[in-house]
């Protein structure tokens, strides 16, 4: 079996593509949705991507190469009737992968601009052999993916974006595309401080004796922060909070009730293998909305107006 297998049915080699990892399990079902939806709104051409395995199982009952590759084709048509289902008027290519889940899914995903993946859902013992192919894929891809729960209809239309901030060092990069993100939808921007004292009993009295401080505090920084980015965006609705509790307790809690979480993913370097902090880890497994994971890049000038130290900081 060749290392890939494409079906093109497009005409205009330039079309925008997004893509979709796809298994044949219900895992896959709220991410082709999704995956679906903004082929659709953007006139993307919407790829399914399946990874088959490279090698031939002998027990309990040997299987061939033909038989893996039926298999395939019966996950890609499954696929394709349910995104057609969702969007009739779709158009559709197939990208059939063998080998490594992680490799194939990127491999796959060729040039689309967006990688729309199913939530992991192996726990225990079968996540730690067999690895948790989402967040690997979504730590690796070279473009924005989209992390997406099996059970997500789109029904709900918050209307709402979701973006949590820790401190004022944050990468201009995941604001200009929350504030994107927002402005595109006509969605409100959730801006989320989350804080908590480093030790059990200096957290007890801060919340009996100073919360709304610490609260003030919270909300004081954020206006700092997203003030020049305001000026930028005065057609984006901001709404503010800081509350107590880890970041990830916290906005888990808040994605009951956005359309969608973003989350930075930072560049790989000799001090930082794992680009994926442990709140967006948290977030790709508990999220009750998608989680779009953007990738961190060069400083340059993203907005224009803005001027930017070397860190990313705003200067203006």
């Amino acid at each position: 079996m060749s290392p890939e297998d494409r079906s093109e049915h497009r005409t205009d080699p330039t079309a925008e593509v997004v893509a979709v990892g796809v298994d044949g399990t219900a895992r896959s079902v709220g991410a082709i949705r999704y995956a679906a939806d903004v082929a659709a709104r953007e006139g993307s051409v919407l790829r399914l991507v399946h990874v088959s395995p490279s090698y031939v199982p002998m027990a309990p009952l040997p299987l061939t190469l033909t038989d893996l590759r039926g298999a395939a084709e019966e996950v890609l048509a499954a696929a394709r009737s349910e995104a057609l289902e969702r969007q009739p008027d779709l158009l559709i290519e197939t990208a059939h992968e063998t080998g490594s889940r992680v490799t194939g899914l990127l491999r796959g995903t060729g040039t689309a601009h967006l990688l729309v993946l199913g939530r992991e859902t192996r726990t225990g013992v079968d996540r730690m052999v067999a690895g948790a192919t989402t967040a690997a894929v979504a730590a690796r891809a070279p473009v924005r993916a989209v992390v997406v729960p099996e059970d997500w209809t789109g029904a709900a239309g918050h209307g709402r974006v979701l973006l949590g901030v820790k401190r004022p060092a944050v990468s201009p990069h995941l604001l200009s595309r929350a504030f994107e993100f927002a402005r595109e939808r006509g969605a409100t921007l959730v801006v989320v401080h989350a804080w908590r004292m480093p030790d059990a009993y200096s957290d007890l009295i801060a919340q009996r004796v100073r919360p709304e401080e610490w609260r003030d505090e919270g909300l004081r920084m954020l206006t700092s922060l997203l003030a020049p980015w305001r000026a930028e965006y005065p057609d984006v609705h901001i709404e503010m909070h800081a509350e107590h509790g880890t970041p990830a307790e916290v906005l888990v809690r808040h994605s009951a009730a956005v359309d969608v979480v973003v989350v930075l993913r930072r560049r790989r370097d000799a001090a930082r293998i794992w680009p994926l902090g442990n709140v967006a880890r948290s977030l790709l497994r508990l999220s009750e909305a998608p989680v779009e994971v953007i990738p961190d890049g060069p400083v340059d000038d993203l907005v224009p107006g803005l001027v930017l130290e070397e860190d990313g900081q705003i200067l203006r």
